[in-house]
């Protein structure tokens, strides 16, 4: 398989995967604590690595293998989004799950980065364009879903 397939299918699957949590989390937690306020700070953790990290994260990139810090980071998330139902479900300090949010925040944000990265040196420049909108259809169904 091509490696602009290996890394569309790759995209499609974690997206579709991040969607999942989008929106079972948030529901989840406002069904059990009925707060709005507490929506508002799960969404602040999970932007805030964006604001802290943003601008240096590409630093690890460049120092570490970008292969095992994206798939290191996708497990993390895997692992932390089956967590935190139960979490929330057996009633445990709310700060634990907003820390959590944070830390899938975190590992969003590598590979994210890291796929960024991915793409623009595997995929000729002629195919960049191509591979973009590719991408783009992908986020939009995984929107609609």
């Amino acid at each position: 398989m091509k490696q602009d397939k290996k890394l569309l299918i790759g995209y499609a699957i974690s997206g579709f995967g991040d969607q999942f949590y989008t929106f079972a989390i948030p529901l989840l937690l406002l069904t059990r604590s009925r707060s709005a306020i507490l929506m508002g700070l799960l969404t602040a953790m999970e932007y805030l690595p964006t604001a802290l990290f943003g601008l240096v994260i590409g630093s690890i990139f460049d120092k570490y293998s970008r292969k095992k810090i994206m798939f290191f980071s996708l497990i993390m998330q895997a692992i932390l989004i089956l967590i935190i139902p139960l979490l929330i479900l057996h009633d445990f300090p709310i700060a634990l799950v907003l820390f959590m949010i944070f830390l899938i925040g975190t590992f969003d944000l590598m590979s994210w980065t890291g796929y960024q990265i991915l793409i623009s040196e595997s995929i000729s420049e002629n195919e960049l364009s191509r591979i973009s909108g590719t991408v783009g259809l992908i986020s939009s169904i995984q929107k609609t879903f």
